[in-house]
């Protein structure tokens, strides 16, 4: 697989659990990833779902990375959604995630 190919393929699996502010979890395609360089989105979502993975999931560690990456290239600001737990709190801040906001059930 072509480099370009890889990354298109990487691109598509981060889209594909990533909330985004400008279009609510769209399905990532190539039209999709054309939108995205076309309207640049001021800000990201990270789905509960990946989340809950954090920090143990070592694929989802890479994926929330990659998007952290991107936000910032972009001038993005990233939002991790439904934190419950201080272990998640605490890998998000180390991966840089700018904003958190707790699950209604946690005690943070």
């Amino acid at each position: 697989m072509a480099g370009s190919e890889r990354l298109l393929v990487l691109l598509e699996q981060l889209l594909a659990g990533v909330h985004q502010q400008l279009a609510a979890r769209a399905p990532a395609r190539g039209a999709d990833l054309c939108q995205l360089a076309q309207r640049t989105p001021h800000a990201f979502k990270l789905d509960q779902s990946f989340v809950a993975r954090l920090p143990e999931d070592c694929p989802t560690d890479a994926i929330v990375q990659a998007v952290l990456a991107m936000a910032v290239h972009l001038g993005a600001v990233v939002t991790a959604e439904g934190v419950e737990t201080e272990e998640q709190l605490h890998r998000l801040r180390e991966l840089g995630c700018p904003q958190a906001r707790a699950s209604c059930s946690a005690d943070l």
